[in-house]
């Protein structure tokens, strides 16, 4: 069986990556990094914003 492809968002400058339970969370414009964090800690919070033209 072929592992799942990891799932990602990006937006500006973050990229967030999930793959085999493990969030993986890098900055671009940022030396350190990736964070790796088991999912079991992971909260999500999402807030819709209007879009900017």
């Amino acid at each position: 069986m072929d592992p799942a492809e990891p799932r990602v968002f990006r937006h500006e400058r973050v990229h967030n990556q999930v793959d085999r339970g493990i969030l993986e969370a890098f900055r671009r414009s940022s030396v350190d990094g990736p964070y790796p964090y088991p999912l079991g800690w992971v909260t999500v919070r999402a807030e819709a914003r209007a879009e900017t033209v």
